[in-house]
């Protein structure tokens, strides 16, 4: 039933228009995202670079921990990068090296602020192309059916 859809003349257009309308909504989606997640990173690197040293970093820490923490109730990419620089911050320590307070981390800030613990890799994404390609090999399955179905009436017919 659904393979005869596929035989007007002007069914391959419409399938074709609707595959590229869905692509184009999932290259606006995918765009948005890549934008919320690379201004939470830039959001956070700019924060961070108003220090110009570690001195100043470590004077100033408190302050960044707690604009850092306001993100929570911002968008998604927002809220993960202020749970990953809550639990950065959680390993740092204060050391006395040469008479001055200085902040130290117990590990790296790539242990927590990466893609993969971010949540910001390919996701559902890798696998789109795979579904354009599944989907259009069904259709094209479909449509063969419903011609030799057609094929198939029209020497019936005859």
């Amino acid at each position: 039933m659904v393979a005869r859809l596929l035989v007007g003349k002007s069914a391959p257009g419409w399938v074709a228009g609707v595959f590229i309308l869905v692509l184009a909504l999932f290259c606006i989606y995918i765009g948005q995202e890549y934008w919320r997640r690379r201004g939470a990173v830039l959001d956070l690197l700019g924060q961070l670079n108003r220090y110009k040293d570690s001195a100043a970093f470590s004077r100033g820490f408190d302050e960044l921990n707690a604009s850092v923490q306001t993100w929570g109730p911002g968008s998604a990419p927002r809220r993960a990068v202020a749970e990953a620089w809550g639990e950065y911050a959680e390993t740092t320590v204060l050391d006395k090296r040469d008479g001055q307070m200085d902040r130290r981390n117990a590990l790296r800030p790539a242990q927590f602020l990466n893609i993969d613990d971010l949540g910001f890799g390919p996701g559902f994404f890798r696998i789109l192309p795979g579904v354009f390609v599944s989907l259009g090999l069904l259709c094209t399955f479909l449509g063969l059916v419903a011609a030799l179905d057609k094929l198939g009436h029209d020497l019936g017919q005859g």
